[in-house]
């Protein structure tokens, strides 16, 4: 057991600024071998709904380790889980995404996996110990992997899976099939997350995403903004993604910002890159890489709207109810991934070599085309709409 050790000072890592004392949540770290729970207070649910073994006041774990969207998606599953059922959870996710969780409701307890528990014969072993550890509690596969099915052959409770649509989604990328669209949009990621527990896909607003930020959260997002004189609500950006196809062109940002700057709203930049391509034009207003997780949620929350491409930042705009500008090229609605919120705006091209793989990684045989033609003035367009809305 010697290459299954989870370091307990991680979490001081990773959640903000606020002392450990303070957090609303439980987090399940593991030393020695064994894995510890932290307590802290927690609400009472009063649900009587129950759903085959899951009891009220129950615990199943969740397991879904990532990317930060698909992370995120699950947060507004769990909170309509415990409002139809009563239910807490234990979620086993890794370790950069624990403060998702920090302050949900619904979360009893997090354990956060560092990647080295992750590869190879290590796995087995913290599959292992995780499904002696959480052993007869029910298993919730909210990720479908290689992974997850090796715990979930370990586990000795019963798992619950979600329909992933994988066959579908292949076939439909083949063959633009009318009726795998519908099927596709019968449902989006978040609706069938939820299937795994519920008989009837559940109406899109009761699982939009939902992170829960602090008071100390916000007012110290609008601390920052003024040492560095930015003026509060401003636009956020964030331009950076996981793969290339989606990238808006670095020459596109310029002049959105120009636009923006002409209009007199202030404007900041955040997100992990290591090119940081506005730090010389303005390094005031250049965030990048100086922002945790919960900070960046805070900085959204309290902004006009937040403009990205399609990556993890679009759904924490999401979570916490910041209007977003979302720009789409090689991945389209159909898999699921668009954010659901109220305030969402999609900004895509209708190409008909859309979509040209899963993920948005690959090769382009267009250079690009379908992130290109979104030109800067549509995208401004979609920003002053949205911005004017809110000012009402």
């Amino acid at each position: 057991m010697n290459d299954c050790r989870f370091e307990p000072n991680y979490v001081y890592d990773h959640l903000s600024s606020i002392p450990f004392r303070e957090i609303p949540t439980c987090v399940t770290v593991c030393a020695n071998h064994s894995i510890r729970e932290l307590r802290f207070p927690r609400q009472k649910p009063d649900m009587t709904a129950r759903f085959g073994d899951l009891e009220p006041g129950t615990h199943p774990v969740v397991f879904r380790l990532s990317s930060l969207g698909d992370v995120v998606l699950i947060t507004g599953v769990l909170k309509h889980w415990f409002q139809s059922y009563g239910l807490r959870f234990t979620v086993i996710t890794r370790s950069e995404y624990v403060p998702v969780f920090q302050g949900h409701p619904s979360v009893e307890s997090v354990v956060g996996l560092r990647s080295d528990h992750l590869k190879g014969s290590s796995w087995y072993r913290t599959a292992r110990q995780l499904a002696h550890t959480y052993r007869n509690r029910a298993l919730i596969d909210l990720h479908g992997s290689f992974r997850s099915h090796i715990l979930s052959f370990l586990w000795s409770g019963t798992v619950y899976r979600y329909p992933k649509f994988n066959i579908e989604r292949r076939l439909y990328l083949k063959r633009h099939s009318l009726w795998l669209k519908r099927r596709l949009l019968s449902a989006n990621i978040p609706q069938r997350y939820a299937r795994a527990l519920d008989k009837k896909t559940p109406p899109l607003h009761d699982v939009v995403p939902r992170i829960f930020l602090s008071e100390d959260e916000r007012e110290n997002a609008v601390s920052i903004l003024e040492q560095r004189h930015i003026s509060s609500p401003c636009i956020v950006l964030h331009p950076y993604t996981s793969f290339d196809l989606k990238a808006w062109p670095e020459t596109h940002w310029n002049t959105l910002v120009e636009r923006i700057h002409k209009a007199g709203i202030d404007w900041i930049v955040v997100g992990r890159s290591v090119s940081r391509f506005f730090h010389e034009l303005e390094p005031a207003r250049d965030l990048t890489n100086h922002t945790d997780i919960r900070t960046t949620c805070a900085l959204m929350a309290n902004a006009h709207a937040v403009v990205s491409c399609d990556s993890g930042p679009v759904h924490l705009a999401d979570a916490v109810s910041s209007p977003v500008i979302a720009l789409y090229g090689p991945t389209i609605r159909e898999w699921g991934f668009f954010p659901s919120g109220p305030q969402a705006v999609i900004v895509e091209s209708d190409l008909p070599c859309r979509p040209c793989s899963l993920h948005g990684n690959g090769r382009c045989s267009r250079a690009g085309e379908c992130m290109n033609s979104i030109t800067p003035e549509l995208v401004f367009d979609a920003l002053i709409s949205v911005v004017s809305m809110k000012g009402q």
